[in-house]
Order: structure tokens, then C-alpha cells, then sequence
């Protein structure tokens, strides 16, 4: 099953367009833009992922980062250990 970003294509890579001090070559932003395309899709895919096991854990995400991020860490480290963070 596709998951569909929630940013359409080509609209990632212009709303971080070079600065003028930064011009890139036209084949760099491509590749530029093109990242940012990928990196947006892969932030969708990741942010779903993420719901969807709150979702059938039947937790409710937290508001405060912080301890969010920790209980993350705690997780993954549990489950991957050190080596793998």
C-alpha cells in the first residue's frame, strides 16, 4: 500500500529554495529538490507509522517533547540496544 505525503511534489524542495549567497547549479537543485521530496515522503511515512502504533496501543501521544523523546530513546534502546543509536 502507497502512503501519499502530505506535501505534494515540488512543494518541499521551494519552500527551502537556496538564498541568494547559496545559488546552486540547475543540476544541484534538482538533486536538491528532489531530496527534499524524498525526505518529505519519508517524514510522512514516519510520522504514520508513529500514529498508527499509538493508535493500536491505545496511548495517546504526549504534548511535552521531552518526555516523549525520552520514553523513545528508553524504547529503542531496549529493543535495538546502544550499539544501534
Amino acid at each position: 500500500m502507497a502512503m501519499k505525503p502530505r506535501v505534494s511534489r515540488g512543494q518541499a524542495g521551494s519552500r527551502l529554495a537556496p538564498t541568494p549567497a547559496a545559488r546552486l547549479s540547475p543540476q544541484d537543485e534538482h538533486i536538491f529538490r528532489e531530496l527534499m521530496e524524498r525526505f518529505a515522503v519519508l517524514s510522512e511515512m514516519c510520522f504514520r507509522f508513529s500514529q498508527d502504533i499509538y493508535l493500536r496501543t491505545g496511548s495517546v501521544s504526549d504534548m511535552v517533547v521531552e518526555e516523549t523523546i525520552g520514553r523513545n530513546v528508553s524504547i529503542a534502546r531496549r529493543v535495538f540496544g546502544n550499539r544501534f543509536l
